[in-house]
């Protein structure tokens, strides 16, 4: 029974800062994107309350811009373990296995 406790001291706290994580993001998109969404909406040349053109495309390209920052974030930290991976393969062995490198991308 003391490995569960042993876990369990490990995990709960973790769990806690997983849940303020998602809480705090929660709380900064709602800030964020309520207001972006409700002036999208109203600015809309279209089919708009009040259209304006210009802050339509201004608040358009902004939320584009905002969208593919979690695919950028993963593009990176993609790009950092693959070149931390050849630069560990090149120190231990003095060059590096390009075919044990990119199995995990088949």
């Amino acid at each position: 029974m003391s490995g569960i406790y042993k876990i369990l001291e490990l995990v709960l706290p973790a769990t806690g800062q997983t849940c303020l994580m998602v809480l705090l993001s929660t709380v900064f998109s709602l800030i964020l994107g309520f207001p972006l969404g409700v002036l999208l909406c109203v600015s809309d040349p279209v089919s708009g309350i009040k259209p304006r053109k210009v802050l339509f495309q201004i608040l358009t390209r902004i939320v584009n811009a905002l969208r593919s920052f979690p695919f950028i974030i993963l593009m990176i930290l993609l790009f950092l373990h693959l070149y931390g991976n050849i630069l560990q393969m090149k120190m231990t062995t003095g060059k590096p296995d390009w075919k044990m490198n990119c199995a995990w991308i088949c």
